[in-house]
């Protein structure tokens, strides 16, 4: 085993200390998170650090870097408080990862990395087209982490998009069929596979 102490990691060059940190909580969901800016531009940013918050109401929690960082998806969630959360698939890949670039407010990464789009009747901010697991959200609560200046923002689903071929009869979902994506750390992603469902 390779062993570590807190004061290990503090000391740890940062180009180091950051994926192995980041790729500590193992697998995550890679995300297209996609706003929309109070001049009407359409913001797309990926993510790694969405979670389950509740089956009843619904519920998602997206964690965001902290506010001193220049982050639209922050300022476009506040100001509107809806947002939407997209599943990545491999064919999208690298397409999706550069929505990791930094563009000025007045530009949009949707028609910078090639993606549609796709808005429901009622709900401001955009989802990707090309997913093939939509979710539209809107803010219900946000909470400061004060130890690093991070926020959880929690948001209600208001509207889910699925491919048919995703979702099973008894209503569970089949993200393995997708050929979906998922983090290891900030630049590196994997696929999931399905083992085994149990009683």
């Amino acid at each position: 085993m390779i062993s570590f102490t807190r004061a290990d990691i503090l000391e740890l060059d940062k180009a180091f200390r950051t994926p192995l940190i980041n790729g500590l909580s193992g697998f995550r969901s890679a995300v297209l998170v996609g706003t929309k800016s109070v001049d009407g531009v359409p913001n797309l940013a990926i993510f790694s650090s969405t979670i389950h918050v509740g089956a009843n109401p619904p519920l998602m929690g997206l964690l965001l870097r902290p506010a001193a960082a220049r982050q639209h998806t922050r300022d476009n969630i506040f100001a509107s408080r809806s947002f939407t959360i997209n599943a990545v698939r491999r064919s999208f890949l690298s397409a999706a990862h550069q929505a990791s670039m930094r563009l000025p407010a007045d530009e949009s990464e949707f028609d910078r990395c090639g993606f549609t789009p796709h808005y429901w009747p009622g709900h401001d901010a955009p989802a990707v087209l090309e997913s093939p697991i939509r979710i539209g959200l809107t803010l219900v609560e946000h909470h400061e982490v004060h130890c690093n200046q991070t926020t959880l923002i929690v948001g209600a689903i208001e509207q889910v998009d699925i491919a048919p071929d995703l979702l099973d009869p008894d209503g569970h979902l089949r993200p393995d069929r997708a050929d979906l994506v998922c983090c290891g750390d900030l630049e590196t992603y994997y696929q999931p596979a399905f083992l085994e469902r149990f009683t």
